[in-house]
């Protein structure tokens, strides 16, 4: 695949259930933020929530938003965007299954959203095991 390069900000935005916690802003040294930037750089910066307006802010929420509900994911994922030299946000991707070790976005996000670790993974399992009981109902009509 080609695509156009496009130069600016990388920004993640988590998504659980419904709700989308703050964004992180991923400044790295290099030209991208690979593995080396993620798990070796002690110079990679990590803005938790980022700094835009609260008008920004909804409009990457909501961009995040309908990229991840309008392909059809459910449960919990992030969208990773980059924002453009004149404030536009260009989808990179919808992830399904980010990382959730010490050094991941998912965790960092959650923290700003007031969630600990073990409070985040207890909410991606209700939120998974909810969105799956309501499936099975509507698939099946009944209690199984």
């Amino acid at each position: 695949m080609i695509e156009k390069w496009i130069e600016g900000s990388d920004f993640f935005v988590t998504l659980v259930g419904d709700e989308v916690f703050p964004a992180v802003q991923v400044k790295s040294a290099g030209e991208f933020y690979d593995y080396h930037a993620k798990y070796h750089s002690e110079e990679t910066i990590y803005q938790c929530p980022p700094p835009l307006s609260d008008d920004e802010a909804r409009k990457l929420a909501k961009i995040a938003q309908q990229a991840y509900f309008s392909l059809g994911c459910k449960g919990w994922g992030r969208v990773d965007l980059v924002r453009d030299r004149l404030g536009a946000f260009w989808i990179l991707e919808v992830n399904t299954i980010p990382g959730m070790t010490s050094h991941s976005l998912v965790p960092m996000s959650a923290k700003a959203a007031g969630l600990s670790f073990d409070d985040l993974v207890i909410k991606i399992l209700s939120t998974s095991l909810t969105q799956t009981e309501k499936e099975r109902k509507q698939a099946y009509g009944a209690e199984i």
